[in-house]
């Protein structure tokens, strides 16, 4: 009867020790905190129950935006406009050693296929450096000590004067990935009783630890003409008396454009001396090629337009020689004057017509 009355409390005390056995070990494997929102990670999770890498954009669809200055270390030659957006990345694992990476799939443009290192990215903030997607670019590593990261992507687009303005579409590819010096010592499995184990310790596939996603990239590459000038003063001396006389000095105008038909036209402000002024109407213009030939000319009050393209430019060069139709009643003096230029995409119909004199 005695041994009855004990048997109870042995299977008790047993169960007892098997229930702390299994809290202990589920301890030890572990409910991984969520380090962002505090939630834990269960492992019930399927991904999370075989080891996986997964990736969770907060947005399928990235619109970029024009209008942010261009890098501070680029040529001003370069073109002046970035385009920019920022989407973020959640990644989060359990395994030992983890990571992600990012890649460009494609990207197309009015032209068609663009290559992929116009695009950028840049992880970590203004510190951090922006990276072309020629190839693969690493977002985030993390291991079993920091399960979970959200990573936030800078998106830059840097055309040239050769990618034609208009609406870009492209992918971007987010893959699960391990650091290079892991990945050829390990790529780590969970076995179906829960270890870890190498897979063919030395080689790596990516498609055992997580499923890729994609992010689209919208975008519109705006129109841009970009002038550049040697001066914009012009000065004249008008002391030797009547007739056409030429300034001091020509002007060197460059030209960058993506427009596929484009223009420029010259403003000048009236000549003026301590005692007189001389109208715009009398200024003369004045296209010199290379060898100094004149190849076109007019008078900046009737015909601005000083310098036209019918394709995408990139540092077109001419240079512009200002003359004036100097009068009887005009003040012998020095005269001078301030210039500016205007790039314009499309052409105006031009008709010569003979200055007032």
């Amino acid at each position: 009867m005695a041994n009855l009355t004990r048997r109870p409390g042995a299977i008790t005390r047993l169960l007892l020790l098997v229930t702390i056995l299994s809290l202990a070990a589920f301890a030890q494997a572990g409910i991984v905190e969520d380090q962002t929102t505090g939630k834990p990670l269960s492992q019930q999770d399927p991904a999370i129950l075989q080891g996986r890498i997964v990736i969770s954009p907060v947005s399928a669809v990235v619109a970029l935006r024009p209008g942010a200055p261009r890098l501070a270390d680029r040529d001003r030659r370069s073109f002046p406009i970035e385009v920019r957006g920022e989407v973020r990345v959640r990644v989060e694992s359990i395994l030992p050693f983890w990571g992600a990476t990012v890649e460009a799939l494609v990207l197309r443009g009015p032209g068609g296929a663009v290559p992929p290192d116009r695009l950028l990215v840049r992880v970590g903030g203004e510190e951090a450096e922006f990276l072309p997607l020629s190839g693969r670019v690493r977002l985030v590593t993390g291991d079993h000590r920091s399960p979970v990261e959200e990573v936030p992507i800078e998106i830059l687009f840097c055309p040239t004067w050769r990618d034609r303005p208009g609406r870009y579409e492209g992918r971007l590819l987010l893959r699960p990935a391990v650091a290079r010096t892991v990945r050829s010592t390990i790529t780590p499995y969970l076995t179906a009783s829960g270890e870890l184990r190498d897979k063919e310790p030395g080689k790596f596939k990516e498609q055992d630890l997580g499923e890729t996603r994609e992010i689209e990239v919208v975008f519109e590459s705006p129109q841009v003409i970009s002038i550049e000038l040697s001066s914009d003063e012009l000065h004249f001396d008008a002391t030797a008396g009547v007739g056409i006389i030429s300034a001091n000095e020509g002007i060197v105008i460059e030209v960058s454009t993506n427009a596929a038909v484009w223009q420029v036209e010259c403003r000048v402000s009236p000549l003026v001396s301590d005692e007189h002024e001389i109208p715009v109407s009398r200024i003369l213009w004045e296209r010199l090629n290379d060898f100094g030939n004149v190849v076109d000319s007019g008078n900046l009050a009737d015909q601005p337009v000083v310098f036209e393209g019918r394709k995408h430019a990139e540092c077109a060069r001419a240079t512009l020689r200002f003359k004036v139709h100097i009068f009887m009643h005009d003040v012998a003096a020095v005269y001078n004057g301030t210039l500016s230029m205007l790039g314009t995409p499309g052409r105006k119909h031009r008709e010569k017509k003979r200055g007032p004199w």
